[in-house]
């Protein structure tokens, strides 16, 4: 009953990511983080405002990007969070499948905030990097601008927004052929596996092709699924980790 439940769980979050934020436990650091300090001053007393928002909002727009505010606002819209260099102490984005503790038999659903780096991979098999396995992309590798996106069309733009597998449409474009591919969203860190003729959006993606009878394509597409890619809930380009 309890491996079913692990099994079940893990289904539901396994393609999910949570978006962790912590306040400081130094003092300091905590008025920083809030904006505000409470003070017992005779005359004074009650909430003292530092910064309006503190860490968490730009009180003077509230859309400001940069802010935990708006990493929190991206996340509800399953939007891989963008989290500034100086927010990156008290936010941290995860996979939620990690925040589960599988181990024990009797399975205790709670979610936990602390979460350990995954070991070292030790195999009995040789190793070899994903760049290994890649293979050159055969015939056009079509990218279309922003403005060129259609609601309809005949052939479908393929970008690495994580919400959709399809983000539009185009028309008289010549597609990508060499199939099946992996696109890669070099920010975002989705995987699409593509079977049918396409074309790039704007944003920045990655083709992986392999060569069949080596490596399935569908097989390398799993695999990636559950991959810990290094930074990954940080606003860069991620392919330099994930060919090592």
């Amino acid at each position: 009953m309890f491996e079913f439940e692990k099994l079940f769980y893990f289904a539901l979050v396994k393609n999910q990511n949570t978006l962790i934020i912590t306040a400081p436990a130094d003092n300091a650091k905590q008025k920083e983080f809030l904006g505000y300090d409470w003070s017992n001053r005779k005359g004074a007393e009650g909430i003292q405002i530092i910064t309006p928002g503190g860490k968490m909002y730009n009180d003077n727009d509230r859309k400001a990007e940069n802010t935990l505010a708006s990493a929190i606002r991206q996340s509800f819209a399953n939007a891989m969070p963008e989290i500034s260099e100086e927010n990156r102490a008290c936010a941290n984005v995860v996979k939620t499948a990690d925040m589960l503790d599988y181990s024990r038999l009797n399975f205790n659903k709670a979610f936990k905030t602390n979460i350990q780096q995954a070991e070292k991979i030790n195999s009995k098999y040789p190793m070899k990097p994903l760049i290994s396995f890649l293979q050159p992309i055969r015939g056009n590798k079509t990218r279309i601008q922003k403005e060129d996106l259609k609601s309809v069309g005949s052939i479908p733009v393929i970008t690495q927004d994580s919400s959709s597998l399809i983000a539009g449409y185009v028309d008289n474009t010549i597609p990508i052929t060499d199939l099946p591919i992996i696109v890669f969203g070099d920010h975002s860190c989705t995987f699409k596996y593509i079977d049918f003729e396409f074309v790039q959006g704007p944003d920045n993606t990655q083709l992986l092709k392999t060569d069949e009878n080596v490596i399935r394509c569908k097989y390398l597409y799993n695999y990636l699924q559950i991959a810990n890619i290094e930074n990954r809930d940080k606003y860069e380009r991620h392919m330099k980790y994930l060919k090592l």
